[in-house]
């Protein structure tokens, strides 16, 4: 909603020098529901 939340994510994996993946979780459902399942998140 606009206050920053994904930024402060982004900015401490880099200060931790670790991968910041962004994913619309709206697009992912449970294992076994109709859709991608989170699992392939990190596949992906």
């Amino acid at each position: 909603t606009g206050v920053g939340k994904t930024e402060v994510a982004r900015r401490l994996a880099d200060l931790a020098e670790a991968p910041f993946i962004k994913v619309e979780a709206t697009k992912f459902t449970e294992v076994g529901y109709v859709g991608r399942d989170v699992e392939s998140i990190i596949r992906d």
